[in-house]
């Protein structure tokens, strides 16, 4: 029986039952370019498939490649080689990774922050992609219920350059015996058998019976809940200082208009009222003044203004929280 038969799942064992739900956050490779994706396609779909496959590669007896001088070098429709020279360059032509094929039953020594095919094993066995953001998390021991934001390229740096999952949780265990007293004073150099019991709750006394990895799910749900709560605060912020600015700017505009109007400015503020408490509220705002002005009429000229302007006021507020 082949290893990929062998980890397969079985036809009877539902495609999506897993223990946080079917929903997988980052299953999306990084989309190559038209010549890498030729290339790709090119590529037998075998165990050890590299570059060293592709028409006009010679490997000499040190295992280092060479061109072959009696295969025409083949070009691709853009004009650029089929095998690329810095493929034969790469560690003296010594090296089988650029545009290497992943097989079934090997391990990955390292998830790398790039996604490009050019000088590391990162293609699928049996697709012509790289791995996706989510397989490389898998790789790298993360849950699936972890997902990562930003573009593409800055969530496959995001997991090559993070501590991979189950070496953080083996350093936290032991980090939490030595600070507990439990090592005796002695490096810890191994981890009891029940290690993975001991996080998940079901032996050991590190107190919760709640399993590890829920606990972070709610954590990270917490905290994206606090986030998008700030997120509302700080815009509800913004509209009232907003809307407080255009107050201002009203009074000012109808101070100029008519000194002798009195002008409450809590009276201005529309927004949270209906409409008819704004229509009273707009009768109550404006206010002449009794004192005598030199200059200036005071039988209500200016009345046909300031309306004009609370109106303009009371139609805009709704429209910029609409807005916002």
């Amino acid at each position: 029986m082949k290893f990929e038969d062998f980890w397969k799942p079985k036809e009877r064992e539902p495609k999506n039952s897993r223990a946080l739900g079917s929903v997988i956050y980052d299953h999306r490779p990084l989309q190559l370019n038209d010549d890498d994706y030729q290339r790709v396609c090119q590529l037998p779909k075998r165990k050890g498939a590299n570059f060293r496959d592709l028409p006009g590669v010679r490997v000499r007896s040190d295992n280092k490649v060479e061109w072959d001088p009696d295969v025409e070098r083949v070009k691709l429709p853009s004009g650029k080689p089929l095998v690329p020279d810095y493929a034969m360059s790469f560690v003296g032509g010594s090296s089988t990774k650029p545009f290497g094929r992943l097989w079934w039953d090997e391990t990955v020594p390292t998830v790398v922050t790039r996604a490009e095919p050019h000088n590391q094993t990162i293609i699928h066995p049996q697709q012509n992609r790289v791995l996706t953001i989510r397989e490389n998390a898998r790789l790298h021991g993360f849950p699936d219920y972890y997902k990562l934001t930003g573009p593409i390229k800055e969530r496959y740096i995001q997991v090559g350059n993070a501590v991979a999952v189950p070496v953080a949780r083996a350093l936290g265990y032991s980090l939490a015996m030595a600070m507990k007293g439990s090592s005796d004073g002695k490096p810890l150099m191994s981890l009891p058998e029940n290690f993975h019991g001991v996080l998940k709750g079901q032996k050991g006394n590190l107190g919760s019976s709640l399993d590890a990895d829920e606990r972070m799910k709610q954590k990270i749900e917490e905290m994206e809940e606090r986030m998008q709560q700030r997120m509302h605060e700080k815009l509800n912020e913004q509209k009232d200082a907003m809307e407080q600015n255009i107050t201002v700017n009203v009074i000012a505009r109808l101070q100029r208009l008519n000194p002798d109007l009195r002008l409450d400015p809590d009276m201005l503020r529309f927004s949270a009222r209906s409409p008819v408490d704004a229509s009273s509220a707009q009768q109550a705002a404006v206010q002449p003044n009794n004192r005598p002005s030199a200059g200036k009429n005071t039988q209500g000229q200016y009345v046909p203004n300031v309306i004009h302007l609370l109106l303009f006021h009371l139609l805009l507020l709704p429209c910029l929280g609409f807005c916002i």
